[in-house]
């Protein structure tokens, strides 16, 4: 049914109408939404405003809405609510939408910044807002209408910069307008200065240029757009990375060569020019350039007819004038460097003259706009290849310009400017001097007469020189200069031909002296001296007539007429006629008169002209007058400041004892002038002699310290330091300089001397003779140098030899003085001699007379000799020969004699000498005769300052006095200045044995035979030795027989510390049982010992162990004072000693003891001793047994103080003991039963009494150390109050068997002894030293 029921229409028909209404539907809805609508609109109006808000209402998202709401809102002047609607566009999270706030917001402060007055001062504000707007505007992504859009709005505001961005980003998205884009940019970045980003913009339309033309057209603007900008390093650069296209462009590389010009980039000027003149391989061709000389040359003398030629720099030249144009008036032109406009894409650079500087300043030239410049292709290469420095190209230019144009002054002269530039100095000149001869250019001949002299080329110079004396013929000057050109070219009678050619009216008088000077240079002696004898006469006044003339007899050898040729002249010269005086005193002093050369020298120092080296001539002349060649010295000094000077006026002032003059002269030096003069080594030396004669030792020693050091030191300042380092130096800064000259060579004389002294106050008197023999030859007859030789050879240890050499020179003495007195030959001999003494070797002399009269004659005339010595000072209270003068006051000098001093204040003063010598012969003498009393007034009154007094006599005196103090500080400050054998008493005496030991070995070192050194040497080292010791001793003392061996050794640990230990062992038996029984066979004992001696103390502690009849320890201790004092005691205390009373108390006890001693040396021969010793006697178990005192005295005489010391000796001894002890069973087993009963008294010896008399010598060998073996003894009969008369006697023999120890073996017997028995004692010991 469904399928009967009728169709109103078909299907198709159906589809058909449904498709009509959809596409009628589509055709008529509105399309571009509703901001295509409403824009598509006239004008808005607040209808539309308000149709949009009402839909904004419903759809407060709709971007669309927004936009058109925003947009009419800016149409209609409601700028608030278009910010409104800006805000909240931007307030949607999406780019286009804050791009579309962005773009409203500045399009409503556009409108109202220029809506804004031009005179309203918020106006420069919100221009400045919208710039900064636009800059953040143009960093987003924006489509070609916005960016179009923003970029003309940049540009409405002045913001290039960002429309220049702007433009450029639209070049890159819309390629279709790409190069009208670019021109935009190019525009813009000019208006805003970025010539950078102009230029890049016309490099990038050179890219898309299709034609060559344009191509280079781009290029050359991007080029000209740097250089605007004077990037000129940048627009170098961009040439090289956007111009190799045009590498062979001919306008291409004119400007590129302008711009290196402009940029002062000399490599890239050279290698331009070298492009655009096909000139790569060019090289300067300098034979081309010379052959151009001559052809020049010829074109200038004649006349050929020329067409004119015109030149940049230049004026033009007439046929007749071609060669003669010059460069007048552009001298002085300078060469200004301009960077060319980029405004004028003409410019070039146009040609400027160069200056004419001399040959060592740097060429240069500039470059200024203009059109000619690519016309003068050769002058631009010229000036290009002088700013890239290129010489040899620039010469090679200019030396083509000049074969081409060969009449051209222009290119010659720049042929001779580059020529001299490019150091071609020859080819300079020769262009310089056809220049010259072809246009007659002063400027020309200056330049000739500047090179020719430096290139020796005198034939050139004087070429110039006649052509500027033709100009000027009354001008000497040159006419001396033509002369001395001739000269130099050997050609000197050409000159006197010139000469002779001159006029000879008013310079008659000139020319003729130039005719004889030059005559007598051309060696023409005849003529020369015949015009100079016509000038003479003609004008006597004239002292330099008359000086030629005598200089040309003094040639001839006529002396004698040279100087009488002056003399006749003098009563025309005048003071300030210096030359001539100066002559007139060499002459004199050739010819040995010295009284007019004193009258020349007076007129010399008048004049005040006097020059150092005649003040220099003055000083040598007055050498024999002290007191005029300081003043001249001084006057040198005062004029030319030089070191020299014044070292003389020191060293002559010296001389005369005018210490007060050196003093004034060094005060006015001031801190610079001294420093530099100390540098000078002969300032010190004479310096230090000044200070030396003040009694200044030390700072001249300081001084000469000094002087050694510095350059230029000589032999001679070594010598004088070493002298005054014996004198004054200490014993370390005397061996460093010896160690350091001692090797001087055999050609080294002048050291021998102080080399000689210094090693005699070193003590090496051997070594001192090695020196004085090696003078021998050329002194052995002076005197000083024989006793000097002799008290050398006394300190070796040879005094017989060195009295042999005194006595010799004594009796020479006394010969000379009695030849004078006789006036024989043989004393004016003597004479002579004496008066080329100098003053210190006569006060030697006088002082060793009276040292040698004091050995060989008696007291009297040895007192005689001193008092003459002190009388005169040793000479220096004559003053007159040192200070005798020739020129007296002279004007100009200081006055010869200065005011008296004022007296003195004291008698002291007055009668303090000055001589050393005078000082040390007096206290010599003095200590001599044991007056050190005497002595130490000298002292204080001869010496004002304690530093300089002789150190001999202070230690020698200290010494007698037994005053430490001052040993010990003459020992600290004196050192080597003392002499050896008071050092090392005195180091002895201040307890420093160590040191003494030291300085007498080495003493010994330097003179090995001295026996007086060897015996202090053994004195010290030997007093109080370090040993180890052995003894073996055999004792028969029935009924006791023993045999004791000892083993020792001991140390030093300090120089007054010793420590040891002794070892003692006693082989022991009984002879007699009846009366000693139960004897130990041994009997050992070890003791240590701590030992403290001085020289006048000792302090000895002890302590020991001994096992004996019992075992027990001991100790003790002792004090000793004044050892070495006339008197001395002792004091010591001990317990449990070993008892040696008896025999029993030996085997079987001990005792406690204190012992005093006092001895008195009334004289070295006779002595006295008292000793006193209190015993308590106790058995080895410690039971006291009993008491005793034991006194003893002897008085004995020393027949002699040497070996062999024969000794008369007479003592005394008294025992008083008392047994108030008693016996315990420990020692009375000692007593057999047999003897009775056994108590106290048995072992305690009776009181006795024992007085003798003996004889005997070397009792002190036994253990005393001595080299050679001698034998000793000591006889004498003793008596004893109980055993009656006895002899004893003791003998042995002592010395050493290896050199450093000491053995001996000794005998001795006693018929009567304490111990109521004969004591037979044979033993030996031995000690060895180290």
């Amino acid at each position: 049914m469904v399928a009967n029921r009728p169709r109103i229409a078909p299907t198709w028909l159906v589809l058909l109408l449904a498709c009509v209404v959809l596409i009628t539907l589509y055709l008529v809805h509105p399309r571009g939404g509703l901001r295509s609508r409403m824009t598509s609109t006239d004008a808005p109006s607040d209808l539309s405003i308000a149709y949009l808000e009402a839909w904004l209402r419903v759809q407060p998202d709709n971007t669309d809405i927004l936009s058109v709401l925003g947009t009419q809102y800016v149409r209609l002047g409601r700028t608030e609510d278009a910010r409104r609607i800006a805000d909240r566009m931007a307030a949607i999270p999406t780019d286009a939408m804050r791009r579309a706030a962005q773009l409203l917001r500045l399009t409503v402060d556009t409108r109202e910044t220029f809506a804004l007055p031009a005179n309203d001062p918020g106006r420069d504000a919100a221009l400045a807002r919208l710039r900064v707007q636009l800059a953040n505007a143009a960093t987003l992504s924006w489509s070609n209408a916005d960016l179009q859009m923003l970029a003309d709005a940049a540009a409405s505001v002045n913001a290039q910069q960002v429309a220049m961005q702007l433009y450029a980003r639209l070049a890159v998205q819309d390629p279709a307008q790409q190069e009208h884009w670019n021109r935009e940019v190019v525009r813009y970045a000019m208006y805003a200065g970025d010539y950078r980003g102009a230029a890049d913009g016309w490099f990038r339309l050179q890219a898309n240029a299709t034609t060559f033309d344009a191509q280079r057209r781009c290029f050359i603007e991007g080029i000209r757009a740097l250089q605007s900008g004077n990037l000129l390093n940048d627009a170098l650069a961009a040439a090289d990375q956007h111009g190799a296209a045009f590498a062979h462009d001919h306008e291409t590389l004119v400007v590129l060569l302008n711009l290196a010009r402009a940029a002062h980039r000399p490599d890239l000027v050279d290698r331009y020019a070298k492009a655009l003149a096909g000139y790569a391989q060019a090289r300067p061709d300098d034979n081309a350039a010379l052959r151009l000389v001559d052809f020049i040359q010829q074109r200038a003398r004649h006349d050929g007819a020329r067409g004119q030629y015109a030149y940049m720099d230049g004026p033009q030249a007439g046929p007749r004038m071609a060669m003669r144009i010059g460069t007048r008036g552009w001298g002085d032109a300078h060469v200004v460097r301009v960077a060319a406009s980029a405004s004028n894409p003409g410019s070039a650079s146009s040609m400027v003259a160069a200056s004419s500087a001399p040959a060592a300043s740097a060429p240069a030239a500039a470059s200024n706009p203009g059109t000619a410049a690519t016309n003068d292709v050769p002058g631009l290469l010229y000036q290009s290849f002088l700013e890239s420095s290129d010489l040899p190209n620039a010469q090679r230019v200019a030396t083509e310009q000049v074969q081409k144009n060969p009449n051209s002054p222009v290119w010659t002269k720049r042929l001779a400017q580059v020529a001299e530039w490019n150091h071609a100095s020859p080819l300079a000149l020769q262009m310089w001097l056809a220049y010259a001869q072809a246009t007659h250019d002063p400027d020309g001949w200056k330049n000739v007469m500047r090179l020719a002299p430096m290139l020796n080329d005198d034939n050139a110079y004087l070429a110039a020189l006649i052509q500027a004396s033709n100009a000027s013929p009354g001008d000497l000057k040159l006419i001396d200069a033509v002369v001395a050109a001739y000269e130099r070219l050997g050609r000197p009678d050409d000159a006197l031909a010139f000469l002779h050619s001159r006029q000879r009216n008013s310079q008659a008088e000139a020319i003729d002296s130039r005719i004889g000077l030059l005559a007598e240079r051309a060696g023409h002696d005849d003529e020369a001296l015949a015009y100079n004898r016509k000038l003479n006469q003609l004008y006597p006044d004239n002292t330099q007539y008359a000086l030629r003339t005598a200089s040309l007899l003094y040639r001839h050898g006529d002396y004698k007429g040279a100087l009488g040729t002056l003399l006749a002249a003098r009563h025309g010269a005048k003071d300030d006629d210096v030359l001539f005086w100066r002559n007139a005193a060499q002459l004199a002093r050739l010819l040995q008169r010295d009284d007019i050369a004193n009258d020349a020298y007076k007129h010399l120092l008048t004049s005040g002209h006097a020059t150092p080296e005649d003040l220099s001539a003055m000083t040598y002349f007055y050498d024999a007058y002290p007191i005029d060649a300081g003043r001249t010295a001084e006057l040198q000094y005062r004029r030319d400041q030089s070191p020299r000077a014044l070292q003389e006026a020191i060293h002559y002032y010296t001389d005369a004892e005018q210490y007060e003059r050196i003093a004034a002269l060094l005060q006015t030096l001031t801190p610079a002038q001294l420093a530099a003069a100390e540098q000078d080594p002969g300032f010190l030396r004479v310096r230090a002699e000044y200070y030396r004669q003040t009694d200044r030792p030390f700072d001249a020693l300081h001084d000469l310290q000094i002087a050694v050091t510095l350059p230029g030191a000589t032999l001679d300042l070594r010598a004088a330091l070493l002298w005054t380092l014996v004198d004054y130096g200490s014993e370390a800064q005397l061996r460093n300089a010896m160690s350091e000259w001692r090797d001087a060579p055999a050609q080294a004389p002048v050291l021998w001397g102080p080399l000689a002294a210094a090693e005699m106050r070193l003590n090496r008197p051997e070594a001192a003779l090695k020196y004085l023999r090696l003078q021998s030859a050329a002194m052995s007859r002076d005197p000083l140098w024989q006793l000097t030789y002799a008290e050398a050879q006394e300190m070796a240890g040879r005094s017989d030899l060195a009295w042999s050499i005194r006595r010799n020179v004594w009796r020479q003495m006394q010969q000379d003085e009695a030849a004078i007195r006789d006036e024989t030959a043989q004393g004016q001999a003597a004479q002579r001699t004496r008066a080329s003494q100098d003053g210190e070797v006569r006060e030697q002399m006088l002082g060793r007379r009276v040292t040698l009269a004091s050995i060989f004659e008696n007291a009297d005339v040895s007192k005689a000799f001193l008092n003459d010595l002190l009388a005169s000072d040793a000479g220096r209270n004559d003053h007159s020969a040192a200070r005798r003068t020739l020129l007296g006051d002279a004007p100009g000098l200081p006055p010869a004699q200065t005011a008296p001093a004022k007296p003195a204040g004291t008698l002291q003063e007055q009668a303090r000498l000055t001589s050393s010598v005078a000082k040390d012969v007096a206290l010599a003498w003095a200590m001599s005769h044991e007056a050190n009393p005497l002595a130490k007034r000298w002292l204080a009154r001869q010496y004002a300052s304690v530093l300089v007094q002789p150190s001999e006599q202070l230690i020698a005196i200290a010494l007698a006095d037994n005053d430490k103090p001052a040993m010990e500080r003459l020992l600290d400050q004196q050192g080597a200045r003392l002499p050896l054998y008071n050092r090392i008493d005195a180091s002895v005496v201040v307890d420093r044995p160590g040191a003494a030991e030291n300085l007498a070995f080495q003493g010994l070192e330097g003179a090995p035979y001295d026996s007086e050194l060897h015996t202090r040497l053994q004195q010290t080292a030997l007093t109080w030795p370090q040993s180890l010791d052995a003894t073996v001793t055999s004792f028969v003392e029935h009924p006791l027989d023993y045999v004791e061996q000892t083993l020792a050794g001991s140390i030093k640990i300090a120089d007054l510390y010793m420590i040891g230990v002794t070892g003692t062992q006693r082989f022991q038996h009984s002879t007699d049982s009846s009366q000693l029984t139960n004897v130990p066979s041994v009997d050992r004992g070890v003791d240590f010992f701590a030992r403290r001696q001085t020289y006048d103390s000792a302090f000895t502690v002890t302590a020991g162990r001994r096992e004996a009849l019992d075992s027990f320890y001991s100790v003790s201790v002792g004090a000793e004072w004044g050892l070495n004092s006339s008197l001395s005691m002792a004091l010591k205390a001990g317990r449990n000693q070993t008892a040696r009373e008896s025999q029993a108390l030996l085997v079987g006890g001990m005792k406690d003891n204190i012992i005093g001693s006092v001895t008195y040396r009334m004289t070295q021969h006779l002595y006295a001793t008292g000793i006193v010793e209190a015993d308590r006697f106790y058995s080895q178990a410690r039971n006291y047994l009993g008491s005793g005192v034991l006194s003893s005295g002897e008085i004995g005489y020393k027949i002699r103080t040497g070996y062999p010391d024969y000794t008369v000796r007479l003592i005394g001894v008294h025992g008083d003991y008392s047994a108030s002890g008693q016996a315990d069973g420990l020692i009375s087993q000692l007593i057999p039963a047999s003897a009775g009963p056994v108590t106290a008294s048995t072992f305690v010896p009776q009181t006795y009494s024992q007085y003798g008399l003996f004889f005997g010598f070397g009792n002190d060998l036994l253990e005393q150390y001595t080299r050679a073996w001698r034998p000793f003894l000591d006889v004498g009969i003793l008596h004893d109050s109980f055993q009656g008369w006895g002899p004893s006697v003791s003998l042995g023999l002592a010395g050493t068997v290896f050199g450093g120890d000491h053995a001996a073996l000794f005998f001795s017997h006693q018929r009567v002894s304490r111990l109521g028995t004969p004591v037979t004692q044979i033993g030996a010991r031995y000690s060895w030293f180290y």
